[in-house]
């Protein structure tokens, strides 16, 4: 028997960009698609710089009225304290993912390495990976609890992590690292079905296929949408993908 189908609407860099008229636009377009619809996002929604945070991040309550499912970390959403980080992240009433941020100290960073969606019998994991800020090869990791692991390594620990204690049956990566990094890592680690990608700003009208993967980013400042009808097969899904005008 074969799994339904189901649809991902994705954003990603929209820099404090969305306004309540496109987030009212997201939210017809996911009620539109239907109940197997997941709303996500790839990072750097909110106005805060690298190493400056503020208190109110009006982006995440218009992300809330959109809907969203979940968001991976961009680089404006990290800070190097945690304090600064857990003020970035607290508005977020969606699980916000980075599978290769962790604590030094053995404190965890507040947010989570994947999360699972169903629709009836199918089985959707979503995990989330960011351009690393602080390594330990860094000076500047002394000020901070926080380090990355590499996307493309993490992207193998985490795949073989999932598949063994979730059992998907499709496998999403929510990726802020670039669509160089997002290439090298569906070139190098099968088992990805799609990687919904940020942080370059890349416009990908119909997507870039890499292998059996596909790459997926809708440009940035809230200009466009992607949507991805997925499509069952005997073997799997077949993944349409387009942008749309907001």
């Amino acid at each position: 028997m074969k799994k339904p189908g189901f649809t991902v609407i994705h954003t990603n860099d929209f820099h404090n960009k969305l306004t309540r008229e496109k987030a009212g636009a997201l939210a017809t377009m996911k009620a539109d698609a239907g109940a197997n619809t997941l709303l996500i996002d790839a990072g750097d929604a909110i106005s805060a710089g690298n190493v400056t945070y503020h208190l109110s991040e009006p982006v995440y309550d218009l992300m809330k009225i959109a809907g969203y499912d979940a968001m991976t970390m961009g680089n404006r959403e990290f800070h190097f304290s945690r304090s600064g980080l857990n003020a970035k992240l607290a508005q977020a009433s969606f699980p916000v993912l980075c599978a290769n941020l962790y604590s030094a100290t053995g404190d965890p960073p507040p947010v989570r390495r994947w999360t699972s969606f169903h629709f009836a019998d199918l089985k959707v994991i979503v995990f989330g990976l960011t351009v690393p800020m602080i390594t330990d090869r860094m000076k500047v990791r002394i000020a901070s609890p926080y380090r990355f692991a590499a996307p493309k390594i993490c992207a193998d620990e985490v795949l073989d992590t999932i598949k063994r204690d979730e059992h998907p049956d499709v496998v999403i990566l929510l990726s802020h690292c670039g669509l160089r990094t997002d290439k090298e890592i569906a070139e190098n680690t099968p088992g990805i079905d799609l990687i919904v990608g940020g942080h370059t700003h890349s416009i990908l009208p119909t997507g870039e296929r890499v292998g059996q993967c596909l790459i997926v980013q809708a440009g940035s400042f809230a200009r466009y949408a992607g949507v991805v009808e997925a499509h069952a097969t005997e073997d799997g899904y077949d993944f349409n993908p387009r942008l749309v005008e907001l």
